[in-house]
């Protein structure tokens, strides 16, 4: 955080302990120090400060997640270092000459387009949201009149112009040098005879601006639909996919890619395996830097019992014990949409222990890993205070900590369940202390 800003928030706590303002006043004056939201989570990058806010525990569809995703979102997943430059190294390693499916494509067909850099032949982009849809035939019907006359469209929007840079900075604009739309008008589905959407565009494009000796044309298709719904090729080698959530399945990847793995079943997927890890957390406390950005941004005091937190630098002295699975999931291999797991821990200090901290791992191919706790990305991690400071269970060094995990992803709003037991040491008997549920991403 910068000095100046430092210095006001310690300023403003110093009048909240002397009790000279009033919260509605406070709230006001950290509105001054920071404009908005994403000032704030931007400006509170760890290890300088953990910074969190509440979700809701039983949260929306899969669905009705999908079509709340704004373009802000997009474009904070695609300036994400950490996630492009991984994805971007693990297709170029494998998508030259292969057939590829973009699960979830977004509006700026970023991973599509990263595998038409690589040298993929065939690329089916498919996406259900129909504001993303619209963007991306948008965006590359745009390019198309930029390469054919040399200048954009009269009356171009500050949206569509914001997303050429961004695609510019990222080196993955595309020469297109045939572009058929099929159907003008981009917010219902193109269906075939059977009554399955078909593309409702279709780009032929290379990897260079000059097609260069030995440089085949690749086709691009975009679909408006679920993958599981639209008509795609009988053939494809590589699924790639960004779906991902703070808890790793919570937006649908799993029971999308294991329907995709009966029709495709020798398919290679980028990412690999991805899943999230769990592990028991002490009593921590916020410094007062921390506790004013989460008054501005919940209106909390202090952090709720039985709420669950999206939170980034979470401090490493409040974890009991190292992570473990919650949940993994090979997407190359069998898939199950049911997980029973226990994860069972031996603290490695003593401490309050009252909640649980999730983060996400992915292993996007055998070269390359994210971990959301280690590296920072648009991920965020999770808390959740199972308990309150009265409940809090004192544990010394080498005490048991048990969590019973269940994960149900059969459906579009996934599932899951943490049963919590504690024992002294390894002879003592385990006591079942609380249970906790949630749903969905939040």
């Amino acid at each position: 955080i910068g000095g100046e800003s430092i210095e006001r928030l310690e300023m403003l706590g110093e009048r909240m302990r002397q009790q000279k303002v009033r919260p509605r006043k406070m709230r006001h004056e950290l509105s001054l120090i920071f404009k908005d939201i994403r000032d704030r989570r931007k400006s509170c990058r760890p290890p300088l400060c953990c910074t969190m806010y509440e979700v809701e525990r039983y949260g929306q569809s899969v669905f009705a997640q999908n079509e709340n995703y704004t373009t802000a979102h997009h474009t904070a997943m695609a300036t994400d270092d950490v996630r492009v430059s991984a994805f971007r190294m693990a297709i170029q390693r494998a998508a030259k000459g292969k057939r590829v499916l973009d699960v979830g494509s977004g509006p700026f067909l970023l991973l599509s387009r990263l595998a038409v850099h690589a040298g993929a032949a065939f690329v089916a982009s498919v996406e259900d949201s129909a504001t993303s849809v619209q963007m991306a035939v948008d965006l590359c019907q745009l390019e198309h009149q930029q390469q054919c006359s040399g200048s954009g469209a009269d009356c171009v929007s500050t949206e569509l112009l914001d997303a050429l840079k961004l695609l510019d900075g990222l080196s993955v604009r595309l020469p297109i040098h045939v572009w058929q739309l099929h159907r003008p008008t981009h917010r219902q589905p193109v269906l075939d005879l059977h009554g399955c959407p078909c593309p409702l565009a279709t780009l032929v494009t290379t990897s260079t601006p000059l097609s260069e000796e030995g440089d085949r044309a690749a086709e691009l298709q975009i679909f408006h639909g679920l993958s599981s719904e639209v008509t795609l090729p009988r053939t494809l080698d590589l699924i790639v996919h960004e779906v991902i959530g703070h808890v790793m399945s919570a937006e649908g990847a799993v029971l999308a890619i294991h329907e995709l793995k009966l029709r495709y079943p020798r398919c290679k997927v980028i990412p690999r395996s991805a899943g999230t890890f769990i592990s028991p957390t002490a009593k921590f406390e916020p410094s007062l830097v921390e506790r004013l950005l989460f008054y501005a941004e919940t209106g909390d005091r202090s952090v709720r019992p039985r709420a669950i937190y999206r939170i980034r630098g979470f401090p490493a002295s409040s974890l009991l014990a190292p992570a473990q699975p919650f949940e993994w999931f090979d997407f190359e291999g069998d898939l199950p949409l049911v997980q029973h797991r226990t994860c069972t821990f031996r603290t490695t200090r003593s401490g309050m222990f009252d909640g649980v901290h999730l983060h996400v791992k992915v292993q996007v191919d055998d070269a390359t890993d994210i971990d959301t706790y280690q590296q920072q990305t648009t991920w965020a991690c999770t808390y959740i205070r199972l308990l309150s400071s009265r409940d809090a269970i004192w544990l010394p060094k080498d005490a048991v900590v048990v969590c019973e995990c269940f994960v149900d992803v059969s459906s579009y709003r996934p599932k899951y369940t943490i049963d919590v037991l504690v024992a002294l040491n390894a002879v003592s008997e385990r006591v079942r202390v609380t249970s906790y549920s949630w749903q969905g991403d939040g």
